[in-house]
């Protein structure tokens, strides 16, 4: 046992460095080289699964805020990457490197410059404090404790692996999170930035996780909150209290805050769900990326995804899914194959479902049907159960689903016409109320631009005043 432990002890030795953004002494067991290398790839992963929202001008704008606030961190010596991505989930989130996101969803949620560097600036942090390879070593700690010590038993072992895989999946923890909060609250007095900005992106978190917990509610499903940066903090009026006081001391006189120059950049910023995950009306879902319209079944909740659609039965047996296979498209029997596995004694034949070549496969607690979409894509419709009862229960309602499938028509495209943020002077006694009336928002409109500029829960404009409303 000791000779197993004095490598393992010198190997977890030699991976001691000094924290750049704390001076702390900190286990890390990969190199900057990795670091960036492991980001690299990350991001492959990242802009292939969420997709980069195409604005020119307004990428350059969030790089040069993000860059501002690079000069005055900690690790000013490594190349950034600031990516917006195309998706409405209200996010931001950093890899490894300097690899940092902001949604086009979190975008829409701000109200000025300073807020925005405030939610870079909380990324940079978890960059420059290398929270993200402190999280790997420690985990890989786990690891080398179970390769390293046999005689602790697989028992143990198997526990160990099992703890560095949930480390890794639930993110950063409370003392990262908290470390990032102070580290943007500096960045954005050095850069000169209003640093009580931070406070009020944790406020507007907060509201908005709020709002759409309601809305779910009332919707009967699950909400959609934000659960990259802030999903694991403290008590909210503990963080408040630290951060307010720490900015009251960096606060220094004519900062910047950039409401009108930050607008000015999101005005005709989309809005809302993007058309590549499908959009649900009366029952039927249109989707303008495969060029196809499906029915489901009556009851069943959707939730569109960046990657797949997917549908639930009310009693939450069956999935329903349909997504894009990355594969070349051969005939579908071929194709099934591929996916499936040869099995000469069941290759679907091929069919034709509404006009589309498709091919349908039964399994004993799945039902597959691909089909040749009029984009000249292949897409997969897949009904999956737990068990072959609860599929054999659903399959009159699986097989209308599969037998609907059908082309766009050219006026179902026009579905997909996005909404976008417009910016909007108000006039005297002009209330949110009265916005919601005529909005497109639907029946939370009133609450919804409240939070949009950060008037919830019943905040009103005043006049003059710029606001963003959604067309």
């Amino acid at each position: 046992m000791k000779r197993l432990l004095l490598p393992a002890l010198a190997l977890l030795l030699g991976a001691c460095a000094q924290n750049p953004a704390t001076g702390d002494i900190d286990f890390v067991m990969m190199s900057e080289y990795e670091e960036m290398g492991l980001g690299k790839k990350g991001h492959q992963v990242i802009v292939e699964d969420y997709g980069v929202y195409a604005d020119p001008a307004l990428q350059q704008y969030i790089e040069a805020v993000g860059k501002k606030l690079v000069q005055h961190s900690h690790r000013s010596n490594i190349e950034y990457h600031f990516t917006i991505l195309d998706t409405q989930t209200v996010n931001a989130f950093a890899l490894p490197g300097g690899y940092i996101y902001i949604t086009r969803g979190m975008l829409a949620h701000l109200n000025s410059e300073a807020e925005l560097a405030a939610v870079l600036g909380h990324e940079i942090g978890h960059v420059t404090a290398r929270h993200a390879v402190r999280q790997y070593s420690s985990s890989a700690a786990f690891a080398v404790g179970a390769t390293l010590l046999p005689g602790m038993g697989a028992g143990i072992g198997q526990s160990l692996v099992q703890q560095m895989t949930k480390a890794i999946s639930l993110g950063y923890g409370r003392e990262h999170e908290l470390e990032s909060d102070r580290l943007s609250v500096e960045y954005l007095a050095r850069a000169g930035y209003d640093p009580q900005a931070m406070s009020r992106i944790i406020r507007l978190l907060e509201n908005q996780e709020t709002l759409e917990t309601e809305i779910a509610k009332q919707e009967g499903r699950e909400p959609h909150t934000y659960h990259g940066v802030y999903a694991t903090h403290p008590g909210n009026d503990e963080r408040d209290d630290e951060l307010d006081k720490q900015a009251q001391r960096l606060t220094q006189r004519d900062v910047v805050e950039g409401r009108d120059e930050f607008l000015a950049h999101i005005d005709k910023l989309s809005y809302g769900r993007d058309s590549s995950s499908g959009v649900v009306k009366d029952g039927v879902l249109y989707h303008a990326a495969y060029g196809l319209a499906v029915t489901l079944p009556p009851g069943w909740k959707a939730a569109p995804m960046p990657d797949v659609f997917v549908a639930q039965s009310p009693d939450r047996a069956v999935l329903l899914t349909l997504n894009r296979l990355n594969s070349s498209y051969g005939s579908a029997p071929s194709l099934m194959q591929k996916i499936l596995g040869n099995n000469d004694e069941n290759i679907p034949l091929p069919v034709s479902i509404n006009g589309l070549p498709a091919s349908v496969y039964a399994l004993e607690d799945a039902k597959f049907a691909v089909y040749k979409s009029a984009a000249d894509v292949a897409v997969v419709l897949a009904l999956r159960a737990e068990t072959s009862s609860d599929l054999a229960e659903h399959a009159e309602e699986g097989d209308r689903a599969i037998n609907s499938v059908r082309a766009l028509t050219e006026s179902e495209y026009r579905l997909f016409k996005p909404h976008a943020v417009k910016l909007l002077t108000t006039t005297p006694g002009l209330t949110y109320a009265e916005l919601a009336r005529d909005s497109v928002l639907g029946k939370h409109a009133e609450n919804l631009l409240r939070l949009l500029n950060g008037a919830y829960p019943d905040g009103e404009p005043s006049a003059g005043q710029t606001i963003k409303i959604i067309e």
